[in-house]
């Protein structure tokens, strides 16, 4: 962490001060040549990043609140196969803490969490300080050193949720300089023990005409300091009044990311027995279809009112086009923008039509960027209590069923040689070896049509070895990562960054490479465990590096196959 002239910050996460009289000042020069570079490390790809200050504005009512234990509950869960965010990318496991000055913590917040199947023993709720034996709230400008030491004993945590996050800023939340002053401690501490702090505040009253990062609330700081900005708001529609609103969730910027896009949520109500009593509460419910286009144009969408004197909306007509032209297929979008043009219809009222019907849109698979996007009618679901394309929070957490047939891959090493033996076992429930399902057609073509034959034992295949071993080397960004190298380079220090990042570049290279080459998230995570142990003997660093490792090497899969 770096320090100033009147401290830093020790390894216990403790504040260490300095006299005056010992410090000599200079400035460091470092060439950029020497600096060695390293990605953003994503908690969700393009909307929380470890290490990174990010602000969630919107108006009442919109969820804010909502939206954050969400997050604070993905995290808390985790781990891959359980807990997804809305674009169906992997989180990694962690803790998170929350402060709040808006809502009560035993009837709102941790009835929010349960509702939302969080890992309560991963949550933590800051409810104040204690001072010479006496409590007292929690104080920003004073209590930050403490908060750091327990963050540092707590371990693993990956958000700090402040609501909001005006109140952590002592001086005057409309100054650009006090704000900055304010939050610059705070992101400090962020950015010593990579976690995410999301900020939550509110928009400015009669703001819609502005850009959407002006009208967050207070300071333009906010929002220039946050390295991601997103915004929610209500879905204006003529929709009778029992029927649930939806909201949009959009970035309004992101520095470290594309800024455009977004997702539709909807806040459902929610009910659990805790002793003899029924708990009413709310949770988020997310259509899993992106929302396409800038955060002003999608705002724009959701906040306009079309409707006129009780006739049919633009929005309706636009709905009635959509049904009618997709009845029997998917079209792309420019096929669709074509024929709306002819018919008079504005693509504005066909976007908010899109999202009222919750039609999804994807490009099609193997032709990239050059695909357009291809609209698809949501199938219709007659026991849904949900509308179609909504999925309760419940479906996110619950562990997928055990598929019927399981590939197993195992690496021994030969101890004179330190090459890798690789056995690809495959296995049902009844511990019999069922015939292998077909080769995909990418990997046997890069197998050269091999193909793998029906066995009662364990099976050695060496094309496999040969193209995960490849791909891994492939992968690797500095250097070329196989286990005879990780074997000789091993990292044996006390120093956690240290071990945490030899462990997590090759549990990233590893996981990558067996993603490539198999497809298979099972054989990708032993690859990632495997690596991660032999890069470095510092346990805790190896268990802290494989999810988010794993993590990774989806999202770069997921964003090679678009490209």
């Amino acid at each position: 962490m770096n320090m100033n002239h009147s401290g830093g910050w020790n390894n216990n996460g403790a504040k260490q001060h300095f006299s005056k009289s010992l410090i000599t000042k200079s400035i460091e020069l470092t060439r950029a040549s020497q600096i060695e570079p390293k990605p953003i490390d994503w908690l969700w790809h393009g909307y929380l990043a470890a290490g990174k200050f990010h602000i969630l504005a919107g108006a009442a009512g919109t969820g804010k609140t909502n939206i954050s234990l969400y997050m604070a509950a993905t995290i808390s869960n985790g781990s891959l196969g359980r807990s997804c965010w809305p674009d169906k990318s992997y989180a990694p496991q962690g803790n998170v803490i929350i402060w709040t000055g808006e809502d009560g913590i035993e009837d709102t917040i941790v009835p929010r969490l349960i509702a939302l199947g969080a890992n309560m023993d991963n949550v933590h709720v800051i409810q104040g300080a204690v001072e010479n034996g006496r409590s007292r709230p929690f104080d920003f400008a004073k209590d930050l050193e403490e908060l750091s030491q327990e963050i540092a004993r707590v371990g693993k945590v990956m958000l700090v949720i402040i609501d909001s996050i005006v109140q952590a800023v002592a001086g005057d939340s409309n100054k650009n300089s006090e704000v900055r002053r304010g939050l610059a401690p705070l992101i400090e501490i962020a950015e010593y023990h990579n976690f995410a702090v999301l900020g939550i505040s509110h928009l400015t009253k009669g703001s819609k005409a502005k850009d959407p990062l002006d009208r967050v609330a207070g300071s333009l700081a906010f929002g220039a300091v946050a390295r991601v900005v997103m915004i929610t708001a209500k879905i204006k529609t003529e929709s009778s009044t029992d029927m649930i609103p939806s909201c949009v969730l959009v970035r309004a910027k992101a520095n470290i990311e594309r800024d455009d896009g977004g997702f539709e949520y909807r806040i459902e109500s929610a009910e659990f027995q805790a002793g003899t009593r029924t708990i009413s509460t709310s949770r988020i419910c997310w259509n899993d279809t992106p929302l396409q286009g800038s955060a002003r144009e999608i705002l724009k969408f959701a906040e306009t009112d079309d409707n006129v004197n009780g006739k049919p909306s633009k929005v309706d007509e636009a709905a009635e086009f959509l049904i009618g032209n997709l009845a029997n297929g998917p079209l792309p979008f420019p096929e669709i923008e074509s024929r709306a043009n002819a018919a008079g219809i504005k693509i504005s009222a066909i976007q908010r039509a899109k999202l009222s019907l919750g039609i999804r849109s994807e490009k099609q698979s193997g032709i990239g960027q050059v695909s357009p996007y291809f609209w698809y009618l949501a199938e219709s679901s007659e026991n849904s209590l949900l509308p179609t394309g909504y999925y309760p929070p419940y479906n996110h957490y619950a562990a997928p069923a055990a598929p019927a047939t399981s590939v197993l891959v195992s690496r021994e090493m030969d101890a004179e040689s330190a090459a890798p033996e690789v056995h690809v076992a495959v296995v049902n429930e009844t511990g019999a070896s069922p015939a292998l399902p077909a080769t995909p057609a990418p990997v046997a073509a890069e197998m050269g049509g091999a193909t793998q034959e029906q066995s009662g034992e364990n099976q050695t295949n060496p094309s496999i070895l040969s193209m995960v071993e490849a791909h891994m080397a492939k992968s690797s960004k500095n250097k070329t990562f196989t286990p005879a190298s990780a074997a000789q380079d091993e990292v044996d220090s006390d120093d956690y960054n240290v071990a945490y990042h030899a462990a997590f570049s090759a549990a990233r290279a590893a996981a990558y490479g067996a993603l490539v080459a198999t497809g298979d998230i099972k054989i990708a995570t032993d690859s990632a465990t495997k690596a991660a142990y032999e890069a470095t003997n510092n346990d805790d660093a190896a268990d802290d590096a494989i999810f988010r490792a794993v993590n990774d090497a989806l999202n770069d899969c997921s964003i090679a196959n678009n490209d």
